[in-house]
């Protein structure tokens, strides 16, 4: 309320102006529960997110992204994008195409963590306008693809060992075939191979094999 004195020659009074600023405060309310909720999302998301300058600076984090790389929020915060790449060429040539293109969807990275590890991720990026601020910032996700490696490789042994089986082999080249593809996807300590026969109830061993402790390649043993 704004109240004003009017004065003339023979009369004064005053008028009061009220302004319902009600669409406002709802709008501000709003505004405020969509802010919540992005944050929640945020925070909770089984993806690795992460907001950065287009310098690559990080601004924010979520825990997926934390708990991905290794690292505090702290120290991400306070570090450049460029110390998750372990290849700095494959770093320069995906910011060349990002800033052409405006976005990545699903680009092979590997990532060095903290500890010095490498693991296989896959990343979507953007570049974003933060209408508030005006400020343009990369927007980006992270995942951990290791796991689905770990199954592309064991269908892919187990097809390629299925076809070995197809042809026809002395049961006694058969083990060392067998044995090869099964340590590329569990690196064994040791394996044997039996046929059973169900008509004696037995077990007849065909192949044996012991992995040295510090050995490359798993070497055959007396059955």
């Amino acid at each position: 309320c704004v109240p004003r004195v009017l004065k003339g020659n023979s009369a004064s009074g005053m008028f009061i102006l009220i302004e319902d600023i009600s669409d406002n405060v709802k709008s501000e309310q709003a505004l405020s529960e969509s802010e919540a909720k992005y944050r929640s999302l945020f925070e909770h998301s089984t993806d690795a997110i992460f907001i950065a300058t287009l310098d690559g600076d990080f601004i924010d984090v979520n825990q997926a992204f934390i708990s991905l790389t290794g690292y505090t929020k702290s120290e991400l915060i306070h570090s450049n994008a460029y110390i998750l790449f372990a290849d700095d060429t494959e770093r320069k040539q995906y910011l060349k195409k990002l800033k052409k293109e405006k976005s990545l969807i699903n680009k092979e990275i590997q990532v060095r963590r903290k500890d010095k590890s490498i693991i296989p991720c896959t990343i979507s990026i953007s570049i974003q306008c933060n209408e508030s601020t005006n400020q343009y910032t990369y927007q980006g996700i992270l995942r951990d693809i290791s796991e689905q490696r770990k199954t592309d490789k064991i269908w892919k042994t187990l097809r390629s060992l299925s076809q070995k089986l197809t042809t026809p082999l002395d049961l006694n080249k058969m083990g060392p075939i067998i044995a090869r593809d099964i340590y590329s996807i569990f690196n064994y300590d040791a394996f044997s191979l039996d046929i059973v026969d169900n008509d004696r109830a037995a077990a007849i061993g065909l192949y044996n094999e012991d992995t040295p402790a510090h050995g490359d390649k798993p070497v055959p043993f007396p059955a």
